[in-house]
């Protein structure tokens, strides 16, 4: 059993525009370098030496070999979609990165609980991780 992040705006999918998509792409550039610094590996997919996609269509990447899971995948505009991270050391950008998205009125949810307004929560030190990644990518010096 995996646990899993879920995310979209609608049943038409997240519907970012070209400014919040802009941000959200050097946030998660960041959010990257940042793993680098905590010492979590990411790549394309896990068994491909791939690095992250993180373009105009896709912010794509997974953990490395035994650290993935499946893989993550947010597209500027799609459906519903989400990732089953198995709590594996990706989750923490991951979440880092739904959060940014989140910001940007991305409707998320995990595994955990929702607070009454529908804001991602969770049961355990991942939303913590993910909120304190976050941070620091978006105080890093570009």
């Amino acid at each position: 059993m995996g646990y899993t992040h879920y995310w979209g705006d609608h049943p038409n999918g997240p519907s970012f525009s070209d400014n919040e998509w802009s941000s959200l792409q050097e946030t998660a550039r960041r959010i990257v370098r940042e793993s680098v610094t905590a010492a979590i590996a990411l790549q394309w997919e896990s068994d491909q030496e791939r690095a992250p996609q993180i373009d105009d269509e896709v912010i794509r990447f997974n953990g490395v070999g035994q650290n993935g899971h499946e893989t993550f995948f947010l597209q500027k505009s799609g459906d519903w979609a989400f990732c089953k991270t198995a709590r594996k050391p990706y989750d923490t950008p991951v979440v880092a990165i739904l959060l940014a998205a989140q910001a940007l009125g991305l409707k998320v949810s995990s595994d955990g609980s929702e607070d009454p307004e529908g804001v991602m929560t969770k049961t355990d030190d991942a939303m913590l991780d993910g909120a304190l990644m976050l941070h620091a990518a978006l105080n890093m010096r570009a």
